[in-house]
């Protein structure tokens, strides 16, 4: 019999916290180690996600979030992050809507894999406001308590990773529409209109790290490295 894992991945309880800088943070399983102390953590929670099957009972999501500001104090990058350690004595199968979008560059990696997900999103500009409250309400309500003026658009990397026994991690980051990654030539072709290669590179690396830190006894999940100077 397969067996069932729902994530309502918008819907976290976030419980608030002080601004902190650090290099390395713990989100469940995951050791989540920054290219720097520029990030802000501005929240954590966790929350208890149902799975049916041949057996029942709930995963313990840990979730943090991030901020990023320029030395004006102006939003640059928001990252939230997300991670289970499983359940062991139960094999998961997992629903995916990893499928191509006209506003989105998306790469399935499961192979066929009906007892894992790993999947790569990343979108043209879409309007910042509208984007938080349909997919990270638990960030734009972090973002809203610290007065933070959203930019009016942005682009969006989420990676999602999880496994049979219902270990699972996923990224989200969001970049202001002016925001410059570094420059690294992107391997994938025919990108829809407004995504950007330096985000598909920088997402496959994400992708890269999130896959490896999964299958890691350490749990340690490298962000990799961006900028915070915008275009001209």
């Amino acid at each position: 019999m397969n067996r069932f894992i729902v994530l309502s991945l918008g819907g976290w309880l976030v419980a608030m916290t002080g601004i902190g800088h650090s290099a390395d943070f713990d989100v469940g399983r995951v050791m989540l180690r920054m290219p720097d102390d520029a990030w802000e953590s501005i929240g954590v929670g966790r929350r208890g996600h149902p799975f049916t099957g041949d057996r029942s009972g709930e995963i313990q999501v840990e979730t943090r979030n991030f901020l990023l500001r320029d030395k004006a104090g102006k939003f640059r990058a928001a990252l939230a992050v997300g991670a289970s350690r499983g359940v062991t004595t139960v094999r998961m199968s997992w629903t995916s809507n990893c499928q191509p979008r006209k506003n989105a560059h998306v790469v399935d990696n499961t192979r066929g894999n009906l007892n894992a997900i790993d999947c790569l999103r990343v979108t043209g500009p879409v309007p910042t406001q509208q984007y938080l409250e349909l997919d990270a309400r638990d960030l734009l309500a972090d973002l809203t308590s610290r007065n933070v003026v959203l930019p009016r658009a942005a682009y969006v990397v989420i990676d999602e990773y999880g496994i049979e026994n219902g270990a699972f991690t996923v990224v989200r980051a969001v970049f202001a529409a002016d925001f410059k990654l570094p420059n690294e030539a992107s391997s994938q072709a025919n990108l829809p209109t407004g995504v950007k290669p330096e985000a598909v590179a920088w997402g496959v690396r994400l992708a890269e790290a999130v896959r490896s830190s999964m299958h890691s006894m350490s749990g340690i999940l490298a962000l990799p490295a961006v900028s915070a100077t915008p275009t001209n």
